[in-house]
């Protein structure tokens, strides 16, 4: 069955809107392949190798070591994408926090003992202090020697009760220990940039997170109140030129990806879509096919 078929999709965050032009449309159906030549074909379930186990006396399935590493590579392009997403639509965020584990209170080498201790300060935070309203993105990173600390993006969290360590950072803010974190060492600073504090935390999402080791795992937390932003999809009828007319003098930057599947150029603008300096909202609609603005946002 269609869910759906489009060439211009519309990330609608709070602030600004990002949009995604891409030069083949991108069909999503669940019955159906597109190869690297645009031939749409019937999907079918394959089925996996089986070889004799001379061990158990039966014939098992072998893992695809390459389809496993793709479905790896998938996920980790996933949670990264989903962070971004989360951190950019919920903006403004207060301080960056790093938690770290006293090896004297809990095993810091074992992720995860330390992903327990952190989600049980997370709740006690929350029923404890008064803190249900608080806004939290958290990701962990592995040290060198292979010891597990966690950094995170916070708002609404002035009852987490920050005190000043009498040291300031390389750009002279305050770095404030939180007291009511008893597993260990903390560090938080008010944010001045938060777009660089973004990008900063998505760099600790790596692709060590989707090892072996820590499958089933989970690879960051997140508070429920934080809102992913709308999206959009359309036809768009015309080609990336008149799209970029459109959109005018109000584009943040611009990135592109290219694979065998299909090329998008990803545009960022510096505010909503509709708010643009030369937007033609009559225009819009007739080149995406006459379908109503309003819908689409």
């Amino acid at each position: 069955m269609i869910n759906d078929e489009y060439n211009i999709k519309i990330v609608h965050y709070k602030d600004f809107d990002e949009v995604q032009f891409f030069c083949s449309s991108v069909i999503c159906r669940d019955d159906l392949l597109i190869d690297e030549d645009g031939v749409i074909s019937k999907k079918e379930k394959k089925e996996k190798k089986k070889y004799f186990n001379p061990f158990s006396g039966e014939m098992e399935e072998v893992i695809d070591l390459n389809e496993q590493e793709f479905y790896k590579y998938v996920a980790f392009k996933r949670s990264k994408n989903m962070i971004y997403k989360l951190a950019c639509n919920n903006k403004p965020w207060d301080y960056f926090v790093t938690f770290t584990f006293n090896g004297d209170k809990v095993d810091r080498y074992n992720f995860s003992e330390v992903s327990k201790k952190l989600s049980k300060w997370i709740d006690n935070i929350k029923q404890k202090y008064g803190c249900k309203d608080m806004g939290y993105i958290i990701v962990p990173e592995k040290h060198k020697d292979g010891a597990w600390h966690f950094h995170g993006l916070f708002k609404n969290c002035d009852n987490l009760n920050f005190i000043d360590s009498g040291i300031k950072d390389n750009q002279g803010r305050t770095i404030y220990n939180i007291s009511n974190y008893k597993f260990g060492f903390t560090t938080a600073t008010k944010l001045s940039d938060i777009d660089k504090a973004v990008s900063y935390i998505l760099k600790y999402i790596s692709k060590d997170l989707f090892g072996d080791s820590l499958k089933g795992k989970k690879r960051y937390w997140r508070s429920k109140n934080l809102e992913m932003p709308a999206v959009s999809t359309a036809i768009f009828q015309g080609n990336k030129i008149d799209l970029m007319k459109m959109l005018g003098h109000d584009i943040d930057y611009i990135t592109s990806s290219e694979s065998v599947w299909n090329e998008g150029t990803y545009i960022q603008l510096k505010k909503r879509i509709e708010d643009t300096e030369n937007f033609d909202a009559d225009r819009f609609i007739q080149v995406i096919g006459g379908v109503d603005f309003e819908e689409i946002n």
